[in-house]
């Protein structure tokens, strides 16, 4: 099942192409800003019960449990400077959103420059990006992407 899933990846990942280098840096390598890059990899393979959600979804229809539970752990991941991206299957209008940290950090007084979300649709994933950490959400056949990655998480 691991080799379809990377052939069916590969190829919504070349017909999205275009789309892809306008929103995603061309490397995902460190810089000063920011202490790890981590992926969240959120396809639900035609189960979706929540379909097209994303950070809009919060304040416009709900979101599910687990849905949520992404969601809000990439806002603390990247208060603790992180660079957070999650690939997920997302309406149109919130491809490529950075979720600003500032007003979630401003009660909490600390700050929140350095790390940021971002939120892209699971055919932009890249295989051969490379993440300190690939979390696969829910599905074990997401492990199969995450070739380049230094950690692998289900």
């Amino acid at each position: 099942a691991s080799k379809a899933q990377i052939i069916e990846h590969l190829v919504n990942f070349e017909v999205h192409k275009k789309h892809r280098e306008i929103i995603i840096p061309a490397e995902t390598h460190h810089n000063a800003s920011t202490s790890l890059h981590i992926a969240i990899y959120c396809n639900e393979y035609g189960q979706s019960w929540w379909p097209e959600w994303g950070p809009s979804s919060l304040h416009e229809r709900g979101m599910g449990g687990s849905e949520e539970a992404v969601y809000y752990t990439s806002i603390e991941l990247a208060k603790l400077g992180h660079a957070v991206y999650i690939f997920a299957e997302l309406n149109e209008s919130d491809v490529g959103y950075v979720v600003e940290l500032n007003e979630h950090c401003k009660y909490e007084g600390i700050n929140c420059e350095k790390g940021k979300v971002t939120w892209l649709h699971h055919r932009n994933f890249n295989m051969d990006d490379t993440f300190d950490i690939f979390i696969a959400w829910r599905y074990v056949l997401s492990l199969s992407l995450s070739k380049s990655s230094k950690l692998t998480f289900l």
